[in-house]
């Protein structure tokens, strides 16, 4: 087409053109260091560049490598309150099973949608006659790093001292428990209700009705003039179900 003609050129707006006047193929490539396994780091740190490649119709080629960017992972970030805010407590019944699966892991997102793997760590912090305080660390990762966004919270496990009783775990919440005389119970019914406050001698020592409008309502009950011990608590429903739970009353 001419005589001198000469590889495409590459202007400052990123077009090409050939001296020819003619048409201009133009490919791209994307050269990358990403691993395609999404378990490896790899996948979701790495570089990057992109390159130009153009001929025109004699043949004549030229490219462009456009400069190297970096993709940096970033750590997975927790919804918050989940299970519980920090620093609350999860208290699970007599019977229940302490282990995240059972009564909540917190949540965490990863930006880049990769795989998260969690885990927990307890620390005993306090136990007595009835119960068990733990301190519980919930953490996060992924293929590269641990999230700092940690979730902490208290799990209050209720211990089996002895006596004979029938718990279903998922009817029946006292606490705190140990007390100080105050406490409130979580009962998952509704309707009247009965509450019984025994000394382990079986002697009746407070009795009251509620109605419990809702499974979710709180039922406030006191014990202020008792001396410390062991207290036993039975609950009894218009439908004919009935718990017990065990009341540690400190001074």
């Amino acid at each position: 087409y001419v005589e001198d003609n000469t590889a495409p050129v590459r202007d400052g707006n990123g077009n090409w053109a050939d001296n020819s006047g003619l048409e201009v193929l133009v490919t791209t490539d994307t050269i990358s260091t990403q691993n395609p396994d999404p378990e490896s780091c790899e996948h979701y740190t790495y570089s990057f560049y992109l390159n130009e490649y153009a001929e025109d119709v004699c043949g004549n080629n030229d490219e462009f490598q456009h400069e190297t960017e970096t993709v940096t992972n970033e750590a997975p970030y927790r919804v918050p309150d989940t299970p519980v805010p920090n620093n609350d407590t999860i208290y699970v019944p007599l019977g229940g099973d302490i282990h995240p699966d059972s009564i909540g892991w917190a949540e965490w997102i990863d930006p880049e949608e990769g795989p998260i793997t969690k885990s927990y760590e307890d620390v005993l912090i306090e136990e007595d006659e009835i119960h068990r305080l733990y301190y519980r660390t919930q953490t996060a990762e992924d293929p590269c790093q641990s999230s700092t966004d940690t979730a902490v919270h208290f799990i209050y496990e209720h211990k089996t001292i002895g006596v004979e009783e029938r718990i279903t775990p998922a009817n029946l919440i006292v606490y705190p428990n140990p007390t100080n005389g105050d406490f409130s119970i979580l009962w998952n019914k509704t309707g009247e209700v009965k509450i019984g406050i025994y000394n382990l001698q079986g002697q009746l020592i407070k009795e009251t009705n509620y109605k419990n409008p809702t499974k979710t309502s709180i039922i406030k009950m006191s014990i202020p003039v008792q001396t410390k011990g062991i207290y036993i608590l039975k609950i009894h429903g218009a439908d004919g179900t009935s718990e017990t739970v065990k009341v540690l009353k400190k001074e």
